[in-house]
Order: structure tokens, then sequence, then C-alpha cells
């Protein structure tokens, strides 16, 4: 009762979402509020509502596939219910575009992107990955369809962060390249690549960026009544199929949460020949509940991913006869938003996360090869303060976590425990014609093996501990109506993992014995980046230029000789060098008409480990061009995508040669009386062209 009688008493805001050249409602268009995490879905007539809403200023968006999103910044005060109508215009072909009313900064493009609406439609794939194939600066670390992890600017695993509705996902994926990512993308509502200052609230090794897969169950959308969405999904290159069915339902005051997906496909097929052991099978599912009041918002939630893939054998340091791997993840999350709106205190957010992972790695006679269960507790809170001194968005956040480490079969690594604690602050400033922002963070990780000994093949097993500071300061000037520019400076640090320090066992996969370094120091970096764009009515481009210099930069390094224990299998242990990686990225687009544009984009990456080489994994300068067209209800597009041959090559690489991809595409979209209806249908490799990616040892044909 206390509940619903502060819900009499609360703000509200209704209206109508219309299409700008036809005055026509336009139904399902995702209403927001940005700074209180809240929003819902229009009705099919285009009509919205949103009740109990605190006093305040607040930003709101009106978005919809098809249409430009459109931005309005309200003040809500007192009992009276406030009408704020949205008319959106038509997407066509051009780059989607935030129209906010009461401001005229924008953000820099090459500091982050996001793929929503029609763009993550078309782009939908088996894969977190592949979903950014597209993205500029970003390509795939895989061994085989299943376990693709993005790679921005030549860095992944442990540099590159991969998130879901902003917290870590538990699984072994930025370990090894032949780990999946547990995420299923089917489910995803938007993807985004953060950079800059914002993204160390994330971690403290983020100069390459943060990809966050936001599901949008935790604190999401509010249903006015029962509203699901059902998604199929097929290719033909594995003869894959899958479907995802999410529902959201409106119970007094809570909204119930249902998610599920599944999945199957086959041995892969590709130009050159079919790759046997590719096929994979996964399902997913959560349960969540939410509530929305005028005080904050408070969800808790339940999930399970499961999965089993094979990753194909016999090419150069692969497995002959392959291997397969079954991952298990269960996750429990909760989450707290208090609007508290005293003194210095404006919000404060508190979240639990338990996550657990079960993998196992089987070799091709079913033998089980190595088994890996990890447990992991995170506890964060955020707290967003009242501008003072000139400074605004400023934000304080702490984050502890307990990861538990254990290995099985025939691995030796010791069962270890991983405790990490971070503290980092961010806020921003305008000076003169510049937007200033700048982050500061401190970490401590410790980690403890349950024993301490001495291993004659990896060496003194201890207790180590870590602790460092990293951050970024950004200056942000809009020097005209068409020109921007960006400028940054960035700190990194990455306490090693306990993989890197302590293991000692078989990597099937990979057809490797890998073993630890406990001698390892913790790894800094530094990096400066300069950015430009330029706009016009039909032209737009970005341009950046990137340096990052590492000490003590971690890798695996193949000795040279196999492994005592398993002779059939080479010795890889891990590293620490000095490294440089360097590189730029330009992308542009040119709009002919308002049906007609043409896109294009390039990027280069260079990385060497100083004085030792090339550094390995490196992609080579790559690039895309596209030309889009609207015809009547229908968007497509054609693409074509390649790379030069790679020839700064690591240790152990062979070069790539170059090559040039063909792609065709089209969506539609309908609005029935109760459903919008997508329709998106793509051609990849239209021209059957054999290719390799990135010339990492265990390469494998792409299709």
């Amino acid at each position: 009762m206390v509940l619903l009688a502060g819900s009499l008493y609360a703000a509200q805001i209704h209206g109508v979402v219309r299409d700008l050249s036809y005055g026509e409602g336009i139904g399902f268009a995702e209403i927001q509020i940005i700074e209180l995490k809240r929003g819902v879905v229009a009705h099919a007539d285009g009509e919205y509502h949103i009740p109990r809403l605190p006093d305040g200023m607040f930003t709101v968006r009106a978005s919809r596939i098809g249409y430009h999103s459109r931005e309005l910044v309200v003040t809500l005060k007192g009992l009276a219910p406030q009408r704020i109508d949205f008319p959106l215009e038509l997407d066509h072909v051009t780059m989607p575009e935030v129209v906010t009313e009461t401001r005229r900064e924008r953000p820099m493009a090459a500091q982050s992107f996001a793929v929503e609406g029609r763009e993550l439609q078309e782009r939908m794939a088996s894969s977190v990955a592949d979903a950014f194939a597209g993205v500029n600066g970003l390509t795939a670390r895989t061994m085989g369809p299943a376990p693709a992890r993005p790679v921005a600017r030549g860095m992944s695993g442990a540099r590159l962060l991969v998130l879901e509705d902003g917290r870590p996902t538990g699984d072994l994926s930025a370990s090894s390249s032949d780990y999946a990512v547990a995420i299923d993308p089917l489910l995803a509502e938007r993807m985004t690549l953060v950079r800059g200052p914002r993204a160390y609230h994330f971690g403290s090794s983020v100069m390459s960026g943060v990809v966050n897969v936001e599901r949008r169950l935790l604190l999401g959308t509010e249903p006015h009544r029962l509203a699901g969405r059902v998604m199929f999904h097929g290719q033909s290159v594995d003869q894959s199929a899958a479907s995802s069915l999410t529902l959201a339902v409106p119970v007094s005051v809570l909204a119930l949460h249902v998610e599920a997906s599944a999945k199957r496909s086959g041995v892969l097929r590709t130009p050159d020949k079919i790759l046997l052991n590719t096929q994979a099978q996964l399902a997913s599912g959560r349960l969540g509940a939410s509530i929305a009041e005028r005080w904050g918002n408070a969800a808790v939630s339940y999930n399970r991913f499961s999965t089993e893939y094979g990753l194909p054998g016999g090419f150069l340091g692969a497995h002959p006869q392959g291997v397969s791997v079954d991952l298990l993840r269960e996750l429990f999350q909760s989450s707290v938003l208090w609007h508290v709106k005293r003194s210095l205190i404006e919000d404060i957010r508190a979240d639990y996360i338990f996550t657990r992972v079960h993998q196992r790695e089987y070799e091709a006679s079913g033998a089980l090869g190595v088994e890996f269960g990890v447990l992991n507790d995170r506890f964060g809170v955020e707290l967003e303060l009242a501008p003072f001194a000139g400074l605004h968005d400023v934000r304080v956040s702490g984050d502890f976590s307990l990861r538990d480490y254990e290995t099985a079969a025939f691995s030796f690594t010791p069962d270890s425990r991983l405790r990490t604690y971070g503290v980092v602050t961010s806020a921003a400033r305008r000076a003169g014609n510049w937007q200033l922002t700048a982050a500061l963070r401190s970490d401590l990780a410790e980690l403890a093996p349950d024993f301490q000994d001495t291993s004659r093949v990896v060496g003194i097993i201890r207790d180590r501990r870590f602790s460092g500071a990293s951050g970024a300061f950004r200056g942000d000037r809009i020097l005209s109506d068409h020109w921007s520019i960006g400028l940054q400076a960035a700190r990194s640090f990455r306490a090693p993992e306990i993989e890197e320090l302590y293991s000692e066992g078989p990597h099937l996969a990979a057809y490797s014995y890998e073993i630890g370094n406990p001698d390892l120091p913790a790894e800094h970096g530094w990096g400066l980046e300069t950015d430009v764009e330029f706009h016009l009515s039909s032209l737009s481009a970005t341009a950046a230029v990137f340096s990052n210099r590492f000490t003590s930069y971690i890798f695996p390094q193949p000795t040279g000789r196999p492994s005592a224990v398993r002779n059939d299998l080479e010795l890889y242990q891990y590293k620490a060098a000095d490294a440089l990686l360097s590189g730029a990225e330009l992308s542009c687009e040119l709009s002919f008409t308002d049906t007609d544009a043409i896109n294009g984009s390039v990027s280069y990456v260079s990385g060497n480990l100083l004085g030792l080489g090339a550094l390995p994994a490196m992609p080579p300068l790559s690039g895309k061009v596209a030309y889009v067209k609207q015809i009547r209800e229908w968007h497509i597009a054609s693409e074509l995508t390649g790379s030069l041959c790679q020839r700064e090559l690591g240790e152990f690489e062979r070069p790539t040669a170059a090559y040039m991809r063909a792609d065709l595409g089209a969506s539609r979209y309908w609005t029935l009386s109760r459903a919008l209806v997508i329709l998106t249908v793509s051609a990849r490799n239209v021209l059957d062209t054999p290719y390799r990616k990135s010339p990492v040892p265990r390469q494998i044909y792409c299709s």
C-alpha cells in the first residue's frame, strides 16, 4: 500500500510519437528517460505514458527502427502530467543522428559506437564479434565460428572487456581464442563500444575500449501490457537455425521478464573445403522481475547459458583431429538504483552478481582433457553527484570481486583465488570552448594459489599482490559548425591473470602445453590519441590516430621445444616485454539523395615487441566500401570488404594474402495492428572468394 500510495503522488509524462512527414502515430517506439534508466514502449498508435517519476530535469529519448532518434530535456515538478510529443524523421540511408533540443555538443564518433535498431537487425549473427564485424577498427579473434571474440586496435583478451549490461560475463573467453563468450547476441537490444574516460568505470585496462551488450532486462523498459518479441535466424553457410523469445508482463507494480533462445548449426562450408568439427548448439534463458517507482528502480534475474561446440583440426598449430568444448554459465544478478536527490548525492546504484562457469575440453577420442570451474562474486556501487565547482557528470564508483578458479583432468594448474578492488572517479568541465573529461582509477589485485611450492616446470608458486593507477584525460572542442576535434591521454594498468601466473597443462585446441610465469610484473600502458570529425548536410567523416606504449606487455611465447609431460605438444610460456601499438582509422559517408548514400572506412594498426619483432595476431590494413539505397519500404545495401596482405608477422606466423569479399543485404519493416515485423535477408561472400583473416598461427578459412 505504501508503494501504491506513493505512485499516486508522483509526476508523469505522456504523449505521442509521430512520423514527421505524415503525422501518423509510430507504433512500438521506445521512450527512455536516460538519467533514471527507465523507459516504455509506445502503443501501436504511438501513444505512451511513463508514471511514477521524481521531480527534476531529465533527458527523454525516443527511438525506433527506421527513424532517427530524438532527445528532449524536460523539467518535472509537482503532480501535473506533462505532454511530450516526438516527431521522428525517417532515417532513409543516412547515418543515425540524435537531435537534442537543449545543447549543441555531440559525442566524438571515434570514442563511442552503438549497434542498434536497423543496423543490429542487419548484422545479427552467431557471436558478439560478428555483430561488430563492420565497425571500423574492429575485427575478430577466433579458432572457429563459435568462439569468436572482438579485437579492437590490435588488442583483445583482458585488454578489451566484453560486458553484459555493464558487468563482466565471468567466462574464460579473455584467456584464449578457443573459448566462447557466454552471451547470446540474439537476445541483445543494443551493443556499444565505449572508449575514453567513461570506460574506466568498467576496468583499468581499457585503452582499446569496452564492448557492452545490453539486454535491458534489469532496470529496463516497463510494459504497459503484455509485450514480447520473437525472432528467427538462419544461415546457409553452416545450415544453422536459431530462434529467440522475450516477454515482459506487468503484474501490479512489478514487471516480469522472460527470455529464451536456442540455436543449432552444422559444419562450416568454405569456398575451399568443409571444416569438420565446427558444429555447435546453444541454449539460453533468463527469468527476472523489476520495479520502477518514484524513489528509483530495483531488479533481480537468473540466467542460464549452455553451449557445446567443436573446434576444427588439421591446420597449423591445431589439434590434428580437433576438440570439443562444453560450456555452462549460470548468473544471478541484482541491482538497485536510488534517486537520493539530497545534498551532494543525486543517485546511488548498487549491484551484486554471482556467476558460476563450468567448462570441459574433449579430445576427438572422447577423452576428457581439461576441466575448469570458476565462481565469481562481484559487488559494485556507484554514486552520481550533483554539479559543483564547475564540474558536472561527476561519478564515483567502486567494486570488489572474488574469483575462485579450479581445474581438473590433465591440468596441473593449482586451484587459486583472485581478489580485486577498484575505485574510480570521473568528472567533466567546460573551459571556454573546450569540454574536458577526466577519470582516475586505483586498483588492487591479490592472487593466492591453494598451495605454495616450487615447480620445476613453472617456478616458485606463491602469493602475488599488484596495485596500480590508471585513467584518462580528454578534451573535445567544436571548432565550427562543421569541424570538431578531440585530444586524449590515457594510462592503463593490468595485473597478470591466474592462468598467466600459474597455468600448467595442455591446451588441446591450440595443440600446446602452456605454463605460467609466477615472476610476471604488472602491465602498464600509456596512450595518446587525436581524432577529428567533419560534418556537412550530405557528408560526414571521422579520422583518428593513436599510439599505445606498454611496459611488461604479457603474451604467451613458444619455446621451440616439446613439453616434458606430453612430448606431442609444443611448450608455451608467458613472458613480458615492452610493446608499441600504433595505428589510424578513417571513415566517411556521402549522401547523394534522401534515398542513396555511399560510405567507407579504412583502418591500420602496427604492433611490435620492442627489440623482439612484430606482435602476433595483428590485423593487416583493411577497409570496406558500401552503397545503400532506399526503394520504397526496402533498405538495400551492397558492400565490398577486404584487406591487404599481412607481412608484419609474429614468430611462427604465416603471411596472409590480400582479399576482397562482396556482400549484399536487404531489410523491410511492416507495422501491423499489434506488431512490428522485421525481415532481413543477406548474402555474404556472394562471389565465393576464399580468404583468410588475421595471421594467427591457428588460421582457418572464413566465409
